[in-house]
């Protein structure tokens, strides 16, 4: 199933032009463009219940950060939430707050 959707990063909208959810939802990738010039590739898997854990890889650099979140999704209306509460680089203390939202095309 291919998705598209929105990262929102301080309420600036980052378009998501093309996302996959895998292995029966239990699997979300997604690639972005940021505002800070860089290009995000996310991979994002179920840990439990709503909580994923995954990865974001930098390009260009290849800095990978740590990500965490919770995932509800809306089969009826064709609508995935991601409520980032951790985005974090290895060796920093520093902590992002994000989230995305996904449509079904």
């Amino acid at each position: 199933m291919t998705l598209t959707g929105q990262f929102y990063d301080l309420d600036d909208g980052e378009s998501i032009t093309s996302a996959v959810r895998r292995s029966e939802g239990n699997e979300i990738a997604f690639d972005l463009t940021h505002s800070d010039g860089y290009s995000y590739t996310v991979a994002l898997k179920r840990l439990q219940g709503t909580l994923f854990k995954g990865t974001a890889m930098s390009q260009p650099g290849g800095e990978v950060a740590e990500l965490s979140c919770r995932v509800y999704e809306d089969s009826s209306e064709g609508i995935t939430l991601i409520v980032g509460s951790g985005w974090r680089y290895p060796g920093s203390t520093q902590n992002y707050r994000w989230q995305v939202e996904l449509q079904s095309e």
